[in-house]
């Protein structure tokens, strides 16, 4: 409790401007101090130290305010002028305090050292805040972004399942109920792992596959659906609904319920911490002609997430040929 009282007075005091500079000075005259002991006695170094720092504090904060009402409102000339009359009035007290016509102690380059270096740690220090707020400004619009992408997975997703409920319905299948219950288990597992930036790749598989046991019903017993599972997944965390819209595609654009030889190989493989994704399917015949503007947004719409989520980090290679699809995704967990 101790600990915290004096932490928070520690930076209240270091909030208040007065005290940094305050200290500053008192760190500025501590270094020359120390560095002029050296070589010299206490007393000649405590002199020494304050004929280096009084000339040059005067006249930084009289550089401070011309630098406001001449530079910064782009009056260069009368700028120019009051801070040569700055730089002569710091040779002028340097001389005062040493009194010693032989003195190789310049006031004047004094007063220039400290201005320099404190408009250079001001610029510095303005620049890097003006940094941490591009930073952080960037990182707020990528995690809307990010946010919003992920929102749209889910109605695209939703759509699709209700989809294959009503193409059952058509046919007055007795599955429906089925579907029904598995459709509320697809959708409570979407509306649960929205809320998490990652989820158990189990997890994940394990939702894949309630998928495609949805997709198997309305499919005649010739389509060859697989999904071949190698490596240890246990422990494996990954983005939740990363993999689904690759799935979706491939059942929405190269499966029908009225052609029997279609198929949709699946292969997820862990390797190490590198997770390797591939899927490949068949084209169906009027293929372009079924194209959607949706299929395309949804494929953008994984391709940024993995952008945000996996930068530098994955590999989408997507391959198009006659009579296939095919993509293979690396991510690096």
């Amino acid at each position: 409790m101790k600990l915290s009282i004096k932490n928070t007075f520690l930076v209240r005091l270091w909030e208040n401007i007065v005290c940094r500079h305050i200290i500053y000075w008192m760190g500025a005259f501590a270094f020359f101090f120390l560095i002029v002991r050296i070589w010299e006695p206490l007393p000649a170094a405590l002199e020494i130290a304050t004929i280096i720092v009084l000339p040059g504090f005067i006249p930084v904060y009289f550089h401070i305010y011309i630098f406001k009402i001449f530079f910064e409102q782009r009056k260069y000339a009368l700028y120019v002028v009051t801070l040569i009359l700055v730089i002569i009035g710091a040779q002028f007290l340097t001389d005062i305090l040493i009194n010693d016509p032989d003195t190789h102690t310049s006031g004047a380059g004094t007063a220039i050292f400290f201005i320099v270096f404190t408009t250079a740690f001001k610029y510095y220090k303005k620049g890097l805040k003006q940094q941490v707020r591009l930073q952080e400004a960037e990182a707020k619009q990528l995690q809307t972004e990010l946010a919003l992408l992920k929102s749209q997975v889910n109605p695209h997703f939703f759509f699709n399942t209700l989809n294959n409920l009503y193409s059952l319905s058509l046919d007055k299948s007795e599955r429906v109920p089925e579907v029904i219950l598995k459709i509320s288990d697809l959708m409570r597992y979407v509306l649960e792992s929205s809320n998490n930036k990652k989820v158990e790749l189990t997890h994940e598989i394990n939702f894949i596959q309630n998928y495609l046991s949805l997709e198997r019903l309305r499919l005649s017993a010739n389509n060859d659906v697989k999904f071949n599972i190698a490596g240890k997944t246990d422990g494996k965390m990954i983005a939740p609904m990363l993999l689904i819209p690759f799935i979706e595609n491939s059942f929405k654009h190269g499966v029908s319920a009225s052609i029997s030889s279609n198929y949709v190989l699946m292969d997820l493989k862990i390797e190490g911490n590198e997770l390797f994704f591939s899927i490949e399917n068949n084209k169906q015949e009027n293929n372009k002609t079924n194209e959607q503007p949706s299929s395309k947004s949804g494929l953008k719409n994984v391709k940024r997430r993995l952008e945000l989520l996996y930068p530098d980090q994955h590999q989408l290679d997507i391959e198009e040929k006659e009579k296939s699809y095919k993509v293979n995704l690396k991510i690096k967990l």
